[in-house]
């Protein structure tokens, strides 16, 4: 038998030598579009043995590159019906009618200096199917062909085709042009702000929905402690019982629209649009409370109406929440008739891990099929309750940060002594008695003695969230917990270590309230008998702000207008009420009188201005600290 099978084998590389490099397949031959000598490649180090009973098909199949492999595939003179037909459960099925390609123009593809479009990186990602480049072929590691381009490269096409038709894509940093959004169910905000906010910080999030924040209209101290500083936050609560509530935490750089109130008897729900960059997406949040079986039926109608209404529109369609269906039992008849309803609207449901503690798929994320592509990254990882946090990329282009620009000068290295002396050398003699030409006099002088000994620049630095209370501590435990994250998700994300991972955050959130505590604690003791400042920290802690007392108005001519007409009825209601009988009042006799007046010496002004507090405006061209070397 052995002598057989060497018999076939012999056959075969004698053909191939013959007649060209051949394609050997399961069924038949096909002869190959290259030609050239064969290279034998010695992959296999190793004998493999074989016995005469044993039950495995020895087939090989010779590629162009000497590989060999042991299950080939559907061939290409075959009827590719199979290859070709859609697969509507597929996360780029957008793409497969546009991959068009020859073998020629795939060869290309194995020079390293060559790299493949943004896009098409992420589908073979998503697709399980990315290699990661090995050493293989280099001596001591040295690629000798890694900075140039060799003859047989520069003579295969141009690179210019894309496998899809689809040309808009402007690829970019995924860092920089990509949104960190979130989907939680906190199962209460009112006693996690803290948690909750440390959370946002920790995985540098820009929008977030929230489900069940139990929060009631009342709640603005709640608000203004879990609300990071640059976010705002907008929610729904629940009328007519406890709990529920859906929320939505988001950057200011972005513009988000809240939609007008849609009741629904079955669950709660808060829409909203979220522009970054002129690319708007239209987010949906829902909470499914649990209920029967009837509640489920009307669910889905409800469901139904809301998807058939949202659909219609072009924008980018993202829905997530909890539903509380058991999505991983897929024997249920309840996840059969969800996942059919979504697969009669073309939407896909994209979460594929357990949820909930106890090993249920509960929260979602849905998108259209089409639109599958819209997001990456995507992790379920321990939140703040008993659901998991599911947070990934989305593909919007995200907002600039905002920097704030200020012009300073070194005031530090100025000679006070040499300073003086420049302003007193600029101001001997004084050739006019105008006051706005000596004014105008007075700014030029002084600012070009500053330009000359601290000139000025212009310093932007953008604005970041600061919390006063964060310590060496804090920052050590944070260290650990990121190495407990990185262990969980590195080692198969085994249950001992998600339980180390959790430990180590709750001790986290525990020095953290602990520090935020006393923090606040030292703070209103500082304010002592300060009324002010105390009321000033109270309503800070309330999130109480300042409403302006100016009246409700477009612009500042309209805002004089409305002063002219008070103060001008004021008016006249104080002459109608004024009575129209004048009689001549007796005069009243005195022996002082105002005849002159004695104009004021230069040692009265200097005492003036000694006496005056050390303070300055925005107009002012010298800093209070320089005041008594110009005095």
């Amino acid at each position: 038998m052995r002598s057989i099978h060497l018999s076939v084998f012999v056959v075969l590389y004698l053909s191939a030598s013959l007649n060209g490099l051949v394609h050997c397949s399961e069924q038949f031959f096909v002869q190959s579009i290259h030609h050239g000598t064969f290279i034998r490649k010695n992959f296999l180090k190793g004998r493999i043995s074989y016995y005469s009973n044993c039950s495995a098909s020895f087939q090989i199949e010779l590629l162009h590159a000497g590989d060999v492999h042991p299950n080939p595939g559907p061939d290409r003179g075959k009827d590719d019906s199979l290859s070709s037909s859609p697969r509507p459960d597929h996360h780029l099925h957008h793409l497969q009618l546009a991959i068009r390609y020859s073998p020629s123009e795939l060869l290309q593809w194995r020079h390293p200096r060559i790299q493949l479009p943004h896009n098409v990186q992420r589908a073979i990602r998503s697709l399980g199917i990315h290699r990661r480049r090995t050493r293989r072929g280099t001596r001591g590691g040295k690629r000798k062909n890694s900075t140039s381009i060799t003859q047989k490269s520069q003579d295969r096409p141009s690179s210019n085709f894309r496998l899809c038709s689809d040309t808009s894509d402007t690829s970019v940093d995924a860092n920089h042009d990509e949104l960190n959004f979130c989907v939680l169910n906190a199962r209460s905000l009112r006693n996690k702000s803290t948690d909750f906010q440390d959370f946002v910080a920790d995985k540098h999030l820009d929008i977030v929905c929230v489900c069940e924040t139990w929060l009631t209209t009342c709640d603005d101290a709640v608000i203004a402690d879990l609300c990071p500083d640059g976010f705002t936050f907008k929610h729904r609560p629940r009328v007519g019982r406890r709990g529920g509530g859906i929320g939505l935490l988001y950057c200011n750089q972005l513009d988000v629209v809240i939609k007008p109130h849609v009741v629904y008897e079955s669950f709660e729900m808060m829409s909203a649009t979220v522009t970054s960059k002129g690319i708007s997406t239209d987010i949906v949040t829902i909470y499914r409370p649990p209920g029967t079986q009837s509640a489920l039926t009307q669910f889905l109608d409800e469901f139904t109406s809301m998807l058939d209404d949202r659909l219609l529109r072009a924008t980018p369609l993202l829905i997530c929440g909890d539903l509380n269906i058991h999505l991983d039992n897929l024997t249920s008849s309840n996840t059969k008739r969800f996942i059919e309803l979504l697969s009669s609207h073309g939407l896909l449901q994209v979460v594929d891990e357990a949820t909930h503690e106890k090993g249920h798929i509960l929260d979602v994320l849905i998108f259209r099929k089409f639109e599958s592509h819209f997001h990456s990254n995507l992790q379920v990882t321990p939140g703040i309750s008993d659901h998991s946090a599911i947070t990934c990329k989305l593909h919007v282009g995200k907002p600039h940060q905002i920097s704030s620009c200020k012009v300073v000068r070194n005031i530090k290295v100025i000679d006070r002594n040499a300073f003086a002396a420049d302003v007193l050398h600029a101001f001997t003699s004084v050739s006019t008695i105008d006051i706005q030409i000596a004014v105008d006099n007075y700014n030029s002088q002084l600012r070009s003695i500053l330009e000359i000994v601290a000139p000025a620049k212009t310093r932007c630095r953008r604005d970041h969230s600061f919390s006063p209370w964060y310590n060496h501590e804090i920052a050590i435990a944070k260290r650990s917990c990121r190495q407990a994250e990185l262990k969980w998700r590195s080692q198969g994300k085994l249950e001992i270590d998600r339980q180390l991972y959790c430990n180590q955050r709750k001790a986290v959130n525990s020095l953290v309230r602990k520090a935020k505590c006393n923090y606040y604690v030292i703070l209103i003791e500082d304010c002592g008998t300060d009324s002010k400042r105390l009321f000033s920290v109270a309503n800070h802690l309330l999130g109480r702000k300042k409403s302006s007392p100016l009246p409700a108005h477009v612009d500042s001519e309209s805002l004089a207008q409305l002063f002219m007409q008070f103060f001008q009825s004021k008016t006249n209601k104080i002459c109608s009420s004024m009575s129209t009988d004048f009689t001549q009042s007796s005069s009243v006799q005195t022996s002082a009188s105002l005849l002159s007046f004695e104009p004021t010496t230069p040692a009265e002004i200097e005492r003036l201005l000694r006496n005056m507090p050390p303070k300055s405006c925005e107009v002012s061209l010298h800093p209070p600290s320089l005041k008594e070397a110009i005095s």
